[in-house]
């Protein structure tokens, strides 16, 4: 991996410099670099990769989100730096433009002087590998611009994107390191012996940056090679005693085998003990606390993220309404919120809790089903400039709950709401 990574950054560099370096510097206004990011990593990447080189390092820099075909037409170099994300999709914040991408053509938007470089990151564990990065490199083949270098892929799952962070991290745009991380608490939410949740208490110590809700931290595993990391939304809040709290569930394959971290997390590792770790800042999920409504869904060891999105509203005193929406298997087992929620902020007057069960003899029931009866909550919090964040699996509750909201709302608005960040998506 690294020797293959190493000889990436010479090829992009012989390739770029040997067709640039006796061209007339093009104008920094001309130069765009665009990222469409699901938690963070390529954002963080675009940033670095363009503080690191100088035909960028004054460029524009924009969310996806805020470009349109059309707009090419204004700039003479553009960077993407992209992720892909569930099912070979972009992400959220890409999803605008790789729509109107689909929609044009060459004989409207001619894109013929534009040059462009495509980065592209994916985890080659999945089918559809980088394959929102390939679509945007086929496309603007097709309306006529130039790549100045051949698709770059980078593979999460052989470390190339730390490996590319940490290449470009610079005093400028800092890459947070692995620290350790020491295991305080450790207890099983539920009942029983299958699918075991539990919460776990790891002391940040004094050095640790501050993170907000919304925020990973990625763990490495014990015995494992290079820097591929597993990524667990945190639970807590800095104000928390400096305690980073994670819900994980137990993963059992089903030959018995115990997922990798989440067996080490839940089994093996000892009180005390130590794990390397660092903190992800991941804006996509960051709320904006204007005391407005929130609605706040998840289902399982999603229940992480909504739990320091509540707890964060809380300190800062939010009275706006908080609707939540919170699934597991089975009422008897699995009725959790009361022990991971302060009972001041589960009872709170301003807020409105609905658990529900998808094992229920009685009524069984899943988070996008609760969404479907929610519809006077809905409505007050798009109505109201309120957001929504959801947290969770992505098969299953998060296509679910999206495209609940589709029908509920319709695909427009929605993407309305991604686009302005108030519909936050945090599913894994």
């Amino acid at each position: 991996m690294v020797a293959a990574y190493s000889l990436w950054v010479g090829y992009l560099f012989w390739k770029h410099k040997g067709k640039h370096l006796l061209r007339q510097h093009t104008q920094e206004s001309n130069i765009l670099i665009a990222w469409a990011s699901q938690t963070g990593t390529a954002q963080a990447l675009a940033k670095a990769y363009a503080a690191n080189h100088s035909e960028f390092k004054h460029g524009l820099l924009m969310p996806l989100s805020a470009i349109t075909p059309e707009r090419l037409k204004e700039f003479e170099r553009v960077l993407f730096v992209v992720s892909t994300y569930g099912h070979g999709e972009p992400p959220d914040n890409g999803r605008s433009f790789f729509k109107a991408l689909n929609r044009t053509r060459r004989n409207e938007t001619e894109l013929s002087h534009l040059e462009y470089e495509v980065i592209a990151l994916g985890d080659s564990k999945y089918p559809h590998f980088c394959a929102f990065g390939e679509h945007i490199d086929k496309r603007l083949n097709a309306l006529g611009a130039s790549p100045v270098v051949p698709l770059v892929k980078l593979d999460h799952s052989k470390g190339e994107e730390t490996a590319a962070l940490a290449q470009y991290s610079s005093a400028s745009v800092a890459v947070p390191a692995y620290e350790d991380f020491t295991l305080i608490r450790r207890r099983q939410l539920n009942s029983g012996p299958r699918h075991p949740l539990f919460e776990i208490d790891l002391h940040a110590g004094h050095n640790a940056q501050q993170w907000q809700a919304g925020d990973i931290l990625d763990v490495l595993p014990l015995n494992t090679s290079g820097e591929i990391a597993r990524s667990y939304t945190i639970a807590s809040v800095s104000s928390e005693s400096n305690i980073i709290k994670l819900i994980v569930r137990l993963a059992i394959k089903e030959d018995g085998r115990q997922g990798l971290t989440s067996g080490w997390l839940t089994q093996q590792l000892k009180m005390n003990d130590t794990i390397k770790a660092r903190l992800h800042v991941n804006p996509a999920c960051h709320l904006t606390l204007n005391n407005k409504p929130l609605l706040l869904i998840a289902a399982g060891s999603g229940l992480a993220g909504i739990r320091a999105q509540w707890m964060q509203a809380a300190e800062q005193q939010h009275t706006a309404p908080v609707y939540v929406l919170f699934g597991e298997r089975t009422r008897e087992l699995d009725d959790i919120l009361s022990e991971v929620i302060p009972a001041q902020a589960l009872n709170a007057a301003n807020v409105n809790v609905k658990r529900v069960f998808s094992r229920c003899p009685d009524h069984p029931m899943y988070v996008q089903q609760a969404l479907q009866q929610s519809e006077d909550a809905l409505r007050d919090v798009v109505n109201n400039d309120g957001q929504i964040y959801v947290c969770g699996s992505y098969d299953g509750m998060g296509e679910g709950v999206h495209h609940t909201l589709i029908r509920m709302l319709g695909e427009e608005q929605v993407q309305q709401l991604t686009d302005s960040h108030r519909y936050h998506r945090d599913v894994y």
